[in-house]
């Protein structure tokens, strides 16, 4: 191979990885309300209801299904640690309607089973999405009951999950599943062992801003 070559496919390699920091250098997500980026400063309030959820261990292997899920939250935008405008809010979720998938008639599942998360949106690979992170470090806990349940006791949740943000709209729409997980990088664990969180929440905002669209860029 001649230098010229050698020296060609090392300017292109260059050039290739700037393209990929550029690309994961892009400006932060915001949150946007009828269309328009939420002023920094401003809040605005927003519920969701959505079910069925799923939390599966598969190492356990067990899954537990609750039938509801519900939130109360108020999201904003605010100076990142970069100094960009990012979009975060605070939610209180609660599943209702909950199973031990396969041990029904066994196992009871204390409810709600509830988490008071702070979250952020996060671009990955072009795709947004809220990531949700516990505000005391234990993002659930889950007590099971029930003298034969083989799953009896409780159980601390910790680490984080990201929804999918859809396209903006009055009711807008977030996704959970396994490969979101895996696509926004965040993984939770059930007692240490890795936990996935399935389901879509369906957002809409309250108060001042009812009626608008909600979305994310």
């Amino acid at each position: 191979m001649t230098r010229f070559k050698i020296l060609l496919i090392t300017c292109m390699a260059v050039l290739g990885v700037t393209a990929v920091s550029a690309a994961a250098a892009q400006a932060s997500t915001t949150w946007q309300v009828g269309g328009s980026t939420l002023p920094e400063g401003k809040t605005a309030n927003i519920k969701s209801s959505g079910g069925p959820f799923t939390l599966e261990v598969p190492e356990l292997p067990a899954t537990i299904r609750c039938s509801t899920e519900s939130n109360t939250g108020t999201i904003f935008n605010k100076k990142n640690a970069k100094g960009e405008l990012q979009g975060f809010d605070t939610a209180t979720v609660n599943f209702t309607g909950c199973v031990v998938v396969g041990f029904e008639k066994v196992c009871t599942v204390t409810e709600p089973i509830t988490t008071n998360t702070n979250t952020e949106l996060i671009t990955v690979g072009g795709v947004i999405y809220d990531k949700f992170t516990s505000t005391t470090g234990v993002f659930t806990t889950i007590t099971i009951k029930g003298a034969s349940c083989p799953l009896l006791g409780s159980y601390n949740v910790t680490g984080n999950t990201a929804g999918k943000v859809g396209p903006a709209a009055v009711k807008a729409t977030l996704e959970f599943s396994k490969s979101i997980s895996s696509a926004s990088g965040t993984q939770l664990l059930f007692e240490g062992l890795k936990a996935y969180l399935t389901g879509t929440s369906i957002q809409e905002l309250t108060g001042e801003y009812a009626g608008k669209t909600l979305g994310a860029k």
